[in-house]
């Protein structure tokens, strides 16, 4: 979501910087605001999920017909840009419950890096499995 290097640089100045160091106190409130001065976009829904819940996001792909499919990830209130392998290439794609229509003569690949952590069901002519 941030991208490697603005998270890894701004973990290093979080790590390094005395601002930040264990004669101040320092929140997760604080850390979250070092990210917000660094990153375009931060997610803060996303960020709020990964922190203080045990949730995962669970991707739904839906088989609807020959060589289309509905993507969404049901159990979350906001849009993530998840990347998505359809026939052999990567795409990004901002999924959240409401489904997104993909056509593909393959099985789409949802996450294929595994950047979030998460759960996938699967359902072919509207049969969870």
């Amino acid at each position: 979501l941030l991208g490697d290097s603005v998270f890894f640089a701004t973990l290093m100045r979080f790590a390094t910087d005395s601002v930040y160091t264990y004669k101040n106190f320092v929140s997760t409130e604080k850390f979250i605001s070092l990210l917000e001065q660094n990153a375009e976009n931060i997610y803060p829904e996303f960020i709020h999920m990964f922190l203080y819940t045990t949730d995962i996001p669970e991707i739904e792909i839906d088989s609807v017909a020959s060589e289309a499919y509905r993507l969404a990830t049901p159990n979350i209130d906001f849009t993530l840009p998840m990347q998505v392998l359809v026939d052999d290439s990567l795409v990004t794609m901002d999924l959240g419950r409401t489904a997104v229509e993909l056509k593909s003569a393959s099985w789409p690949d949802v996450d294929p890096k595994n950047w979030f952590y998460t759960r996938s069901f699967i359902r072919k002519s509207g049969k969870k499995s």
